[in-house]
C-alpha cells in the first residue's frame, strides 16, 4: 500500500473531500488547505511529498504556488499537480511553464489521477 504526504489545496470542500477520501483509502496522509495562503503555510510545516492544487483560489492562486515550491532548493522536487476547470491552451501553457508536473482537468477521473500520483510518487 502507498505511503506518504499529500497536500491538497482547493477552494471547493466538495473537491476537497472526495480528494480526502480517496488518497486516504490507498494510504497517503492528507494535509487540507482551503486557500492558497494556507497551503503555502502547510507546505512549510508538514513538508508534504507531493502536492494537488487548484489553479483558481483565493489570495494565492495555483500557479503562483506552483512557481514558490518548483523556485526554492528545499521544496524544487516536490511534485506539482494542478488541478482546475481551466482547459484553455494558455492555461495548460502557463501550468507547464509554473513547473507543474501535471495538469488535470475538472471534471476529472479519479482512477487516472490515482495513476498520476502513483507515477511520480515512484520518481
Amino acid at each position: 500500500m502507498p505511503s506518504g504526504k499529500i497536500l491538497v489545496a482547493d477552494d471547493s470542500p466538495n473537491i476537497r473531500e472526495i480528494l480526502q477520501m480517496n488518497l486516504e483509502a490507498m494510504g497517503y496522509t492528507v494535509s487540507l488547505a482551503e486557500d492558497g495562503e494556507k497551503a503555502l503555510r502547510l507546505l512549510d510545516g508538514d513538508q508534504p511529498d507531493l502536492m494537488i492544487v487548484d489553479v483558481m483560489m483565493p489570495k494565492v492562486n495555483g500557479f503562483q504556488i506552483c512557481r514558490r515550491v518548483k523556485s526554492n532548493p528545499a521544496t524544487e522536487t516536490t511534485p506539482v499537480v494542478l488541478l482546475t476547470a481551466r482547459s484553455q491552451e494558455e492555461d495548460v501553457f502557463w501550468g507547464k511553464d509554473c513547473g507543474a508536473d501535471e495538469y488535470i482537468t475538472k471534471p476529472f477521473s479519479t482512477k487516472d489521477l490515482e495513476k498520476t500520483i502513483a507515477r511520480l510518487m515512484s520518481q
